[in-house]
């Protein structure tokens, strides 16, 4: 596995809890490795589509994979019970 970039933010959806869980952990993940204290930022989902993608590097969890999203050193965990099609960056839960 390829180590993680560092990250300068970490986006989760809003609303929900798994979002909320999963940025509270990647900001402990992120403490761990990097000895830094991560902003988490969450989005509503029309929001996000909007979003200006500014960021050198960044953690985006709880979203759905989008094609703007595969960029250098931005990280995507993404959550789901099925088993992926492709490869994907992460894997999933089941």
């Amino acid at each position: 596995m390829a180590p993680l970039p560092k990250p300068e933010v970490i986006i989760t959806h809003e609303s929900d809890l798994d979002g909320l869980l999963s940025g509270a952990l990647l900001q402990r993940l992120a403490q761990k490795l990097f000895g830094m204290d991560v902003p988490l930022e969450a989005y509503h989902y029309n929001f996000w589509k909007q979003r200006d993608l500014r960021e050198r590097s960044a953690w985006v969890a709880d979203f759905t994979f989008e094609p703007r999203l595969d960029k250098p050193d931005w990280w995507s965990l993404i959550i789901t019970s099925r088993k992926p099609r492709r490869k994907m960056r992460s894997s999933s839960t089941t």
